[in-house]
């Protein structure tokens, strides 16, 4: 330590306030706290933490006094009364407290400011009669004296956000905006997830998920998603988060810790902290009523909404911390990870709720007792209180709530957000007690837009198919515009829903492909006429233009590479789209979504990429191991090339002159075929670094594909103010930026076409002694030769490419007779048979076609490739009821060659407990089983029933579950 810092820290160690307060501390405490202020930040902490441990509060409140006394304003302890906005991480955070202790700490604190703390509670009422007095000007000076006696908080900011929003004059006090500038000029997503709740034309839920799901950087942030998340949950699950919260609150102030426990004063045994308990019951007195307060915003439809969304500014008052627990935990997603459905919970967000069932709930009558006519005026209007309790009634009563067809199109009507807010489970328990067609329709919609799962879409198109055969002549349009006579919301959601790949499962009464492109088309031209809206028109024109490309080039969805697109919305809506939405609002609170090329953005872009591309389960290096190298790839271009010369041309290159030539072609060429799979049919890595597809965006023509990804997502954005439905934008890009290496693979496929086949090598047949029989039949084999790789090369660079949109389909008995070609392909000799015709085929479509075709290729290529030549290969399956569950079975048996014993056979297709399952779409070697085991993991509905020999066959058996 230099002379000049000993000074100054001698200087500090000498002045008033802080020898009056070491004087209160023993002389062993004396000593510790000393040794904080001459040590380094690490180490300082470590002593505090010890220090908040071990002491009594009393004495724990003594050392901090003297700790902030020598440290002034640049305390390592936030202030009671911050002289500015605390909007970012501004201190190390320290162990926490024990509740008890910590709660008696904040005591302490009260009972000592006790006259300054009600003082200013006493201002916060006379803001707030101000507020609902529509005196905005008196608003604004009160919060001038607030600032200036007790120093800011976050309650104060969104009291400031609030009285922005309301505030109709533009020539309002520029010092509201001063002081906002001044919240998020050091961290923007604390102010700027109040100023984007508040607002009228934001979503509320997307951005509550966004906030709710910042990224968990431990202690780096913690502050910053506990501070963040009072606008939108405020209610702590236990009292371990209660405390976290009351620490993280304490740091934004003394006021901010006092309401947090408020709030949450279930939790607490208030009886115990005589201060709280004082200040709370002041806080309580200075909240208007809650009629007031919604008055605030008019009295129209949107007056409900636009209260919830602001109802974050009054959490003074009780009635408003009430009625928030019923919204905030039944107006959500039931499976969010920030609360727990427990008895508790529902009981209390049950409480204060009147409407006991569907009946009464659609009625004119209160739905909540204790509430104004202002408020009950504005839920009649409104949606979200009803949409709350009916997820509420639905969770509650399950089976037993009684809903009828006309009362569902009511509710459809009179709520909002249902797709994102219900509890499939229950929605589903209740479907057997609907008595109608359409009621079930309903709730499937509901539930299928919710879940995201495949297995709920299967049971929505069987009961969708039934209705339009039996009410509107397979009319898929007429459907949706019969609903939205009755329903808009049932309407838009059937019109998302039905999607290609959806109506592409419809074979009830979608027929030909054709009609997929056709009836989505036809959507949406509904759509743009029902809203006036050009963007569907011109979607509808461009998917027919697009239909017609593709007519005329006979293109057929045949592609070797894929993703898995379902997985990765789930992926990008669990892992990016938080983080997205966080880094939009703040760049709009900013007024930069100009930003196309923001770095934060760019960085969430090149992980979506990355997984889009190396993922082992949905991604395109799961499908290239499955697809292209585990045997079709060699097959179609060595394989089936060798298989058709040496069968055509056998008398030929058995020649003693020409046999020793050939065999040497052959080798050469199964060396250059080998070379391709081993070194390039891989995603660039560390690992394979001539791999031909590489997972980020350096090259610059990915850059631009990016900039306009951006640009788009941002447009949507500001359109839709949120960012739901921007994973199509993700997908769409990724496509178009792993294209880029796609065509320099293909590119360098049709350069290969030389070296493959490598002319010098069987140049000059007819200069051998071959006669003239011989010479044309060789100059015939030269000319073949070569036509069979020109045409394979071409065949392989159809592979790498984007699928087409329409999702992929075939019957079950066609998909299997094409997987046993594809083999032929490589095992020419094999030869099972697929003369037959089943009496029920099975229609397959999207995720389950492309884990049937998958599993069928790696069982039947390893009948082939080890199994008896010539022998035997038989199938069965069918449809399996059980458990009010059905389940698609197969079963393929298949000879084992003479010379293998049974128990070798079983040996061989053991999988041991040790082996590496997860990538075994992505490692090549002795990986057939493996892969099939594999994609038991990838979806739990496909499960191998049993790999096994006996009998001198092997027998594989698996099956899907298709639901209820």
């Amino acid at each position: 330590m230099n002379a000049i810092n000993s000074r100054k820290i001698l200087g500090k160690l000498y002045n008033a306030d802080l020898m009056t307060s070491l004087k209160k501390l023993n002389v062993e405490t004396r000593n510790k706290v000393r040794a904080i202020f001459t040590s380094d930040d690490a180490d300082a902490i470590k002593i505090l933490n010890k220090l908040r441990r071990d002491l009594p509060v009393r004495r724990l409140l003594d050392v901090e006094t003297a700790i902030s006394a020598f440290h002034g304003d640049a305390s390592i302890l936030p202030e009671n009364f911050p002289t500015s906005f605390q909007t970012h991480e501004s201190y190390v955070r320290l162990d926490p407290l024990q509740l008890n202790k910590h709660l008696s700490l904040v005591d302490v604190i009260s009972q000592k400011e006790i006259a300054k703390l009600e003082s200013y509670i006493i201002s916060i009422g006379r803001l707030n009669q101000a507020i609902v007095n529509r005196n905005f000007f008196a608003a604004n000076n009160e919060i001038k004296l607030i600032v200036d006696q007790f120093g800011f908080s976050h309650f104060l900011l969104r009291k400031i956000v609030l009285i922005r929003e309301l505030y109709l004059d533009d020539t309002q006090d520029e010092y509201l905006l001063d002081l906002l500038n001044e919240a998020v000029s050091n961290s923007k997503v604390i102010a700027a997830s109040v100023m984007h709740c508040y607002q009228e034309e934001q979503d509320y839920l997307g951005i509550k998920r966004s906030i709710m799901g910042l990224a968990n950087r431990g202690d780096d942030n913690k502050y910053t998603r506990d501070i963040s998340r009072l606008t939108f949950h405020v209610h702590a699950v236990d009292s371990n988060e209660l405390n976290d919260l009351i620490q993280s609150n304490l740091q934004s102030s003394l006021l901010d810790a006092l309401i947090i426990i408020k709030v949450n004063a279930r939790l607490i045994d208030l009886s115990k902290y005589k201060y709280i308990t004082k200040l709370i019951e002041q806080l309580e007195s200075t909240s208007p009523s809650v009629d007031e307060m919604v008055s605030l915003n008019g009295d129209d439809e949107d007056t409900e909404y636009l209260f919830i969304k602001q109802s974050s500014a009054w959490l003074e008052s009780s009635k408003i911390i009430n009625y928030r627990y019923l919204i905030d935990h039944f107006y959500d997603s039931p499976d969010s990870d920030y609360f727990k459905m427990t008895k508790e919970l529902i009981e209390l967000a049950g409480s204060e709720i009147r409407s006991k069932d569907i009946e009464s709930l659609l009625s004119p009558a209160k739905l909540m007792n204790e509430i104004g006519e202002k408020l009950h005026s504005a839920q009649q209007k409104g949606g979200v209180t009803r949409s709350a309790i009916f997820n509420y009634l639905v969770f509650t009563q399950q089976s037993n709530l009684v809903v009828s067809e006309e009362q569902l199109y009511q509710l459809m009507c009179q709520t909002s957000a249902l797709d994102r807010t219900i509890h499939v489970t229950s929605m589903k328990l209740i479907l057997p007690m609907l008595q109608s067609n359409e009621s079930k329709l309903i709730f499937r919609l509901l539930i299928a837009k919710k879940s995201r799962s495949e297995i709920d879409h299967i049971p929505l198109k069987s009961l969708m198919e039934k209705i339009l055969k039996a009410k509107y002549n397979g009319s898929l349009v007429a459907l949706v515009e019969n609903m939205s006579i009755k329903s808009e919301a049932l309407a838009f959601y059937l019109y998302e829903t039905c999607n290609e790949d959806f109506i592409a499962r419809m074979t009830r009464v979608i027929k030909t492909t054709k009609e997929i492109t056709e009836t989505r088309a036809a959507l949406h031209s509904w759509r743009g006429e029902y809203s006036g809206e050009n963007l569907y028109l011109d979607r509808a024109r461009n998917l027919k233009i697009n239909s017609q490309i593709n007519k005329i080039r006979g293109e057929i969805d045949d592609n070797r590479i894929y993703v898995d697109t379902t997985r990765f919305s789930e992926w990008f809506v669990d892992n990016i789209s938080s983080q997205m939405g966080s880094i939009l609002l703040i760049l709009d609170n900013n007024n930069d979504l100009s930003q196309i090329e923001n770095p934060q953005l760019i960085d969430l872009i090149d992980k979506c990429f990355n997984e889009f591309c190396t993922n082992s389960f949905f991604g395109i290096a799961s499908y290239l191991g499955r697809r292209i190298r585990h045997g079709t790839f060699r097959g179609h271009l060595y394989s089936s090339v060798i298989n058709n010369i040496e069968n055509k041309y056998s008398s030929l290159i058995t020649n003693s002159h020409i046999e020793p030539k050939w065999l040497e072609w052959k080798s050469s060429y199964e060396q250059r075929v080998m070379g391709i799979i081993n070194d390039k049919l891989y995603i660039n890595s560390p690992q394979k670094k001539s791999g031909f597809l590489y997972p980020n965006l350096r090259d610059s023509a990915k850059k631009m594909i990016v900039t306009k990804c951006i640009s788009t997502i941002i447009e949507h954005f500001e359109i839709a103010g949120n960012i739901v439905g921007t994973e199509a934008i993700i997908i769409e890009s990724c496509w178009r930026i792993a294209e880029v290496d796609l065509k320099k693979f293909n590119s360098y496929i049709k350069s290969q076409k030389p070296h493959l086949i490598n002319g010098s090598v069987i140049a000059n047949l007819n200069n051998l002694n071959l006669g003239s029989d011989g010479i044309k039949q060789a100059k015939e084999f030269e000319r073949e030769l070569q036509s069979l790789i020109s045409e394979k090369l071409n065949t392989i660079c159809t592979w790498f490419k984007k699928p087409q949109s329409a999702s992929p389909k075939a019957s079950l008995s066609l998909l299997y007779k094409a997987v046993v070609s594809e083999v032929q392909q490589t095992y020419d000799n094999f030869n099972p048979d697929t003369d037959f015709i089943e009496s029920e085929d099975i229609e397959l479509y999207g995720g389950v076609y492309h884990i049937f075709y998958d599993a069928l290729y790696v069982i039947i290529f390893n009948a082939a490739k080890h199994g008896k030549p010539e022998g035997n290969l038989t199938r069965d399956f069918n449809i399996i009821d059980s458990n009010d569950k059905k389940s698609l079975y197969f079963c393929i048996h298949s000879e084992i060659k003479d010379s293998h014993t049974e128990s070798y056979v079983s040996q061989r297709l053991r999988v041991l407990p040790d082996e590496d399952i997860n990538n075994a779409q992505v490692i090549e070697n002795r990986s057939g089983i493996k892969k099939l085991h594999n994609l038991q993991i990838m979806d739990n509905k496909f499960k191998v029933e049993a790999v096994d020999c006996k009998n001198r066959h092997v027998v594989t058996e698996f099956s899907y579950e298709l639901g209820y």
